[in-house]
């Protein structure tokens, strides 16, 4: 095993979490009806402290 790997694996967990926060807030966007929803974003932004900036939406 090489010693790196911990560290590749935390990294890509980061990036996992952070794509399932914005999964979780699209849905919330989008008025899904799912009563843990809050519980889970709460969750997510307690991993950073602060919550992260979404993207800038494209301009047309």
């Amino acid at each position: 095993m090489q010693p790196d790997y911990a560290t590749a694996l935390a990294n890509l967990g980061d990036v996992q979490a952070r794509e399932a926060l914005q999964s979780f807030e699209r849905a919330r966007q989008a008025k899904a009806d799912d009563p843990q929803l809050p519980a889970k974003i709460e969750a997510l932004h307690g991993l950073w402290g602060a919550a992260p900036k979404p993207a800038a939406a494209p301009k047309p």
